[in-house]
């Protein structure tokens, strides 16, 4: 009876350490950018801006937010670069606000930004590019608009 217990309990503390192994998020691809972020301001209304990167000529803006899981997630393709007058990241060396694409948006019209640093309790920022704007883009079931003035 004991020796079925100890097993029991030796097969509990392997599950649940290797789920503490298992990463939320891919690494960095071979090749990953660093993003320098900008103003985008909407032509439509000079107060409304927003901050926004480039990707692969596109120009991608806050959209919505939402949770995640690992299947959700492609690949990690870089990170944000810290600019000290729009952060608090103390370390402006500091990689842990990653960039990702999304494995149910072949087409890369939306990009997840997540800070994967010591607190994960922040959620993500889904970002979409620009240039879908009045386009019929399928939104991931993931993402949760935030009804931007910019998408409506």
């Amino acid at each position: 009876m004991k020796k079925k217990l100890l097993s029991v309990l030796l097969l509990l503390f392997i599950l649940f350490g290797l789920c503490g192994c298992i990463k939320k998020y891919p690494d960095f691809e071979e090749n990953y950018s660093a993003f320098q972020t900008s103003t985008f301001i909407n032509a439509n209304n000079s107060s409304d801006t927003y901050l926004s990167f480039n990707y692969n000529s596109r120009v991608y803006i806050p959209y919505g937010t939402g949770s995640f899981g690992r299947n959700d997630l492609d690949k990690c393709i870089g990170y944000i670069i810290q600019d000290e007058n729009v952060t608090s990241v103390v370390d402006l060396d500091n990689q842990d606000t990653r960039v990702f694409t999304l494995s149910d948006d072949p087409l890369e019209s939306y990009l997840m930004v997540y800070y994967v640093g010591t607190t994960e309790m922040n959620p993500p920022t889904f970002y979409r590019a620009i240039d879908t704007k009045n386009t019929n883009v399928e939104t991931p079931k993931i993402i949760e608009s935030l009804n931007y003035d910019f998408w409506k």
